[in-house]
């Protein structure tokens, strides 16, 4: 078997392992009767050090073929380096930076949910109002009917 052929059962197995998992969690949730998610944020984690690990495995590869023969140049080497660490920096910042996104999102949905209760229960306390005077304007039409007759 040759190296790459290796290098890519090693990101398959890695992936395909992780995924796994996440979807057995996912279908013992729906079993149990819960809604049928993995892990929070586990799928967006798993493509992250996939990633990574094949910026990882590129880079072994490359410093290894570096030193085992001199074909590449130490230029091209610099070159797929810093390609490869501002691609890790990319990915790290888009990783990092969803996490707060994504709970501001849900503390946004709790404040909605406590201002539309709010907003039922002073519904609810007008509608109740309204009537209520209401039924004293008919209680009240009600005695001048009587006492005009």
């Amino acid at each position: 078997m040759s190296l790459i052929m290796f290098y890519i059962l090693v990101i398959a197995g890695f992936s395909g392992i992780l995924m796994l998992a996440d979807a057995f969690i996912g279908y013992k949730r729906e079993v149990a009767g819960k809604e049928p998610e993995g892990i929070s944020g586990f799928r967006r984690s798993i493509i992250a050090l996939t990633v990574i690990l094949i910026i990882g495995i590129a880079m072994f590869h490359l410093l290894v073929e570096k030193n085992l023969s001199n074909d590449i140049s130490d230029e091209l080497v610099r070159n797929v380096l810093s390609m490869f660490t501002a691609l890790v920096a990319a990915i790290i910042g888009f990783y990092f930076g969803g996490k707060p996104a994504e709970k501001r999102a849900s503390e946004a949905e709790v404040r909605t949910a406590a201002a539309e209760k709010r907003a039922e229960n002073a519904e609810t306390k007008v509608v109740a109002a309204t009537e209520e005077r209401a039924k004293e304007a008919e209680a009240k039409l009600k005695n001048m009917k009587t006492n005009g007759d």
